[in-house]
């Protein structure tokens, strides 16, 4: 996944512009991924803009927008294009109770990022998509159905749809028929067992692997978790016989109660 993101930016793998989606559930590794993704971008020369969802960005019209386009004044200061940007922050700032329309804010923030290609290659990305304001998932649509081969990229990172949830705003991108999607499935035995032998520095017995990807579900937050527990205890083993996979927090902690629920961040 992340070798052929790396050669999309390097521009050594030639694919038209897109949507790239990261499907993944929580702790499945998908921050991690976008941000090596972005890294990758970054010594390829592309101009990188990042911006986060979550629970208070999903509330506030155009607030994951407002982080791309402050993002791109900084990017093009002293620049034609920072006029551009400014403008539009403005126009993003209006006064309370001014309601904005995605149409009016779409051809804008598409004409800047137009404008930033000129300076080189562009990856917007947006982790926790999911998480994101509808308005700004409008606008992102809108700029990538109009994308040909400009080597302009949108990375998104999502959780998967889960049944009778019913379609959020993301799943626009998500569903488009050009997005790139790949889908972070949990580690099988051979990586759990890479990360154990990495991290103890010896190559485990077999057993010791399987015990802690039940431990675990393969998930690697939890495997990341684990491993300093598991190296203050006499017997690692036996510790891993006591352990279940009720007993992890959303938050990453071993505990003896049920988990809380996810907020759904990677």
């Amino acid at each position: 996944c992340l070798a052929e993101l790396e050669a999309i930016f390097s521009r050594t793998l030639q694919v038209p512009s897109r949507c790239i989606a990261v499907d993944g559930t929580w702790g499945s590794g998908r921050t991690a991924l976008v941000n090596a993704a972005c890294d990758a971008a970054g010594r390829s020369e592309c101009l990188v803009l990042r911006a986060r969802g979550g629970t208070v960005e999903r509330q506030v019209p155009f607030s994951v927008l407002g982080k791309f386009v402050e993002s791109a004044a900084g990017l093009a200061a002293s620049t034609s294009v920072s006029a551009e940007a400014d403008a539009l922050q403005d126009l993003l700032r209006s006064e309370p109770g001014v309601r904005l329309d995605p149409a009016d804010i779409s051809p804008r923030f598409h004409s800047l990022v137009m404008a930033l290609r000129a300076l080189g290659p562009v990856l917007l990305a947006v982790d926790d998509a999911d998480l994101a304001d509808r308005e700004t998932l409008a606008v992102l649509q809108y700029l990538v159905r109009r994308l040909d081969n400009q080597q302009i990229w949108l990375l998104v990172t999502a959780r998967p749809l889960h049944p009778g949830e019913g379609l959020r705003p993301v799943d626009g991108l998500l569903t488009d028929s050009e997005t790139r999607q790949f889908i972070l499935e949990p580690l099988h035995q051979d990586s759990v067992r890479m990360m154990l032998a990495g991290f103890f520095g010896d190559d485990p017995d077999q057993e010791f692997v399987a015990a802690c990807a039940r431990a675990t579900g393969g998930i690697p937050l939890f495997l990341k978790t684990l491993l300093p527990c598991l190296s203050r205890s006499k017997s690692p083993a036996a510790s891993l016989r006591s352990l279940r996979p009720h007993h992890w927090e959303a938050s990453g902690r071993i505990t003896a109660k049920p988990p809380a629920a996810s907020s759904g961040r990677g």
